[in-house]
């Protein structure tokens, strides 16, 4: 993906602040792999739980 910044070992991870892009990242979820660009152009609420739901 064109203009894609790759966080480096050992780098700070900086996190977006409200009105910033998020960055691309792509995960495996309970429905399969997920990635951020699937999703562009739409609003999206992220939210995480363990599995267990513990």
């Amino acid at each position: 993906m064109e203009g894609k910044a790759e966080q480096k070992v050992g780098e700070p991870y900086h996190l977006p602040r409200i009105g910033e892009p998020a960055p691309d990242f792509e995960a495996e979820s309970t429905f399969g792999n997920i990635r951020l660009e699937d999703f562009r152009g739409s609003w999206l609420i992220f939210f995480s739980h363990p599995a267990d739901s513990s």
